[in-house]
């Protein structure tokens, strides 16, 4: 699937798996593929807590594996927004209401991109740290992700819907992932193994940007918001 350009999965199940051949870029809306992107973004991260609490490796490998089929779609929709900015008949088939939107959507989409890279980001530095010590118990770092989770959903539901009011919830949200972060930090230095415990601090920091873009996702369904009221 890496080489096989202008193919996309668009949906993938336990039972079959969907792909669509998108050589024409204006195929599907906008807001289909950076809904497609959350999906995918949310499955890795659900799937990392699995393979935290599991110590599950090769999930972790599976979740790295994901990463590029995120690669993929940020770079069609920057081509649709390159295209949206410039003709508004574009704009209009990608489903995007107006040109002044498709600010909000760069920023969307590359939330959605680094996202992604710092899941992959974790993912990999559990895969060393389970090399040097074979029962890791991270229920701090699972509980951790579980909290990011919800945030992250809860600001993809606000952007969505420009729903403002949800998008506000989200910033109580961070400030409990905030302490949360602070709380485990400063447990790393009691750890004896100076490459465990820095690996764990790779892991936690990733986190930490996954909420914190999570607020940049909430900043942009405010703003967003704002533009129809």
């Amino acid at each position: 699937m890496d080489y096989l350009i202008g193919v996309e999965i668009v949906e993938d199940t336990d039972e079959a798996m969907t792909l669509e051949i998108m050589l024409d870029y204006k195929r599907m809306s906008t807001m289909q593929i950076l809904q497609r992107m959350f999906s995918i973004d949310r499955s890795m991260l659900l799937d990392l807590g699995k393979a935290l609490k599991n110590m599950d490796t090769d999930l972790a490998k599976d979740i790295i594996a994901r990463e590029k089929e995120i690669d993929r779609l940020y770079f069609l929709v920057v081509r649709q927004l390159k295209g949206a900015v410039e003709y508004q008949q574009i704009a209009e088939k990608l489903g995007i209401e107006s040109q002044r939107d498709c600010l909000g959507y760069r920023i969307v989409v590359k939330v959605l991109e680094r996202i992604a890279d710092h899941i992959e980001n974790i993912a990999k530095s559990y895969i060393r740290l389970s090399d040097i010590q074979k029962e890791t118990q991270l229920d701090e770092f699972i509980d951790l992700t579980n909290d990011v989770v919800a945030t992250f959903e809860k600001s993809v539901q606000a952007l969505f819907t420009r729903n403002d009011e949800m998008a506000e919830t989200v910033f109580d949200e961070l400030k409990k992932v905030e302490k949360s972060h602070s709380d485990i930090s400063k447990g790393l230095f009691k750890i004896e193994d100076i490459q465990s415990a820095i690996l764990m601090k790779t892991m936690l920091d990733s986190l930490d940007r996954i909420a914190s873009y999570s607020g940049d996702l909430a900043e942009v369904a405010i703003n967003m918001s704002t533009e129809i009221s």
